[in-house]
C-alpha cells in the first residue's frame, strides 16, 4: 500500500537541483535514483527499521511524496535528507550577508543539502569504502542490499535497502567482506538497536561529544565517526573537520592557505553559522 504526502515547497528549493546531486552517484553507492521527473529513495525508518520507499516530484507550487510504508516517519526523513526541517529564509538571508555563500548559492542554484537516510545507513556507508574504490564500494554495497535487505517496490521497479541492524548481526560472513569491517558493522547495528546512533539524539548532542562517542565504536576511526554524524544525522550547522576535500575547498574559497587545526577551521568558517554544513 502506498500513500501521498503534498509537502510545501521550501522557498528557493529546487528538485532539478537534489535530481542532479543523486543523479552523480554511481549505481548501488546509495538507495537513491533521479529521472528527469522525479527523486526516488529507499531506505530504512528511524527507531523501526522498516523498509520505506518514497518517490519525490513536483506538483505546483508542491512536492508530492508517494511513499511505501510509514508516511510519518518517511515524510521526516526525507525532510531531514533534504533541508525541509530548516528556516529556508535564513539560508537565503545568509547568502545576501555572506559574499561566499552567495557565490555558492549562485552557483549550485536551489540546492540546500543531501544526506543519508540516518547515521546507522551512513556508517555503513562510511565502512565499506574504506579502502576500496567508488566503484567496488558500490557493487558491494549493492550486492550485501540484495543479499539481506528489504525489498521495496517503487517506481516501477524492485529496489533494495541495505541490512536492517538484525539482519546485519545475523551475518557471519559475506563475500568480499573482511572480517574486520563486518566487526565494525556489527558495532554499528548494535549502537541502532540500542539507540546511539539515532539522528534527533546525536543533533541534540554538542558536537564534539557526539564525535567522541561514535568514535568510541570499534572500527569507527575519526573520519567515519564525522562521516555518521555530518552526513547521517544531518545538522545544519555542524563542520566536517576531516573531510580533506573541504578544507582545500576553504582554501581556495577565502584565498588563504588550508586549515591546520580546528581553531583556525572555526574562525573562518564562523559567519557561515547556522548553515555550515550546507556550506560545506
Amino acid at each position: 500500500m502506498s500513500s501521498t504526502v503534498l509537502v510545501p515547497r521550501p522557498p528557493g528549493f529546487s528538485l532539478a537541483a537534489h535530481q542532479a546531486f543523486y543523479g552523480g552517484f554511481l549505481p548501488g553507492s546509495g538507495m537513491a535514483a533521479a529521472s528527469h521527473q522525479e527523486l526516488a529513495f529507499v531506505f530504512l525508518a528511524d527507531q523501526t527499521f522498516e523498509p520505506l520507499g518514497v518517490t519525490v516530484s513536483e506538483s505546483g507550487e508542491q512536492l508530492r511524496l508517494t511513499i511505501s510504508g510509514d508516511a510519518a516517519r518517511a515524510k521526516g526523513q526525507v525532510g531531514r535528507m533534504l533541508g525541509w526541517d530548516a528556516d529556508a529564509d535564513a539560508w537565503w538571508a545568509l547568502g545576501r550577508q555572506d559574499p561566499v555563500v552567495g557565490r555558492l548559492q549562485a552557483s549550485f542554484p536551489g540546492f540546500f543539502t543531501a544526506a543519508f537516510p540516518s547515521p546507522y545507513e551512513a556508517g555503513v556507508g562510511g565502512v565499506l569504502t574504506q579502502r576500496l574504490s567508488m566503484e567496488q564500494a558500490a557493487a558491494l554495497r549493492l550486492r550485501l542490499a540484495q543479499a539481506h535487505g528489504g525489498a521495496v517496490p517503487i517506481g516501477g521497479a524492485t529496489r533494495w535497502t541495505l541490512p536492517a541492524p538484525a539482519a546485519m548481526l545475523a551475518i557471519e560472513s559475506f563475500p568480499g567482506l573482511p572480517a574486520a569491517k563486518l566487526g565494525a558493522l556489527h558495532a554499528l547495528a548494535r549502537a541502532a538497536v540500542a539507540g546511539q546512533l539515532d539522528a534527533e539524539r546525536l543533533r541534540q548532542l554538542p558536537a564534539a561529544f557526539a564525535l567522541q562517542e561514535l568514535e568510541r565504536l570499534p572500527g569507527i576511526g575519526p573520519w567515519t565517526a564525522g562521516h555518521v554524524y555530518v552526513r547521517g544525522a544531518a545538522p545544519a550547522d555542524a563542520l566536517p573537520t576531516t573531510e580533506p576535500r573541504f578544507l582545500r575547498a576553504v582554501a581556495h574559497l577565502d584565498g588563504g592557505p588550508v586549515p591546520v587545526d580546528r581553531a583556525e577551521l572555526e574562525r573562518r568558517t564562523d559567519s557561515w553559522r547556522p548553515f555550515r554544513t550546507w556550506v560545506a
